[in-house]
């Protein structure tokens, strides 16, 4: 179990779509056996729709196979994936809670919204 995730991980990092699939079909049983049914329900219907994705939508295929599928937070290194709800919760979650953020402040005024968010960096 411990190499499946460490493989898991490696998937993620490298941005490996194959990878990345092999492994959610190889953690399938270890979903069922622990109870987490939800689990297991959605990869295996994940996995449904991605096995179609290369004859329905081969463009689409080719970029989530290039490490599309992940955020890079950097190109120096190819070891550096993210999946996208960890990005966003790592950056903008962190901005808006943090000191002069949307949270912390005076107000939700939509002038104030608007000055916070055009006055990040691109």
């Amino acid at each position: 179990m411990i190499n499946l995730l460490c493989q898991f991980i490696r998937a993620e990092l490298l941005g490996d779509l194959k990878l990345h699939l092999a492994t959610l079909h190889q953690m399938l049983p270890w979903f069922a056996l622990a109870g987490h049914h939800l689990y297991t329900k959605s990869v295996w219907l994940y996995l449904q729709q991605m096995s179609k994705l290369e004859g329905d939508f081969p463009d689409v295929y080719n970029m989530l196979k290039n490490g599309n599928h992940v955020v890079h937070t950097s190109l120096l290194s190819a070891w550096n994936g993210m999946e996208s709800d960890k990005a966003i919760e790592c950056n903008y979650m962190n901005d808006i809670k943090g000191t002069g953020g949307l949270v912390s402040g005076t107000g939700f005024a939509t002038i104030q919204r608007n000055m916070f968010w055009f006055s990040r960096p691109a």
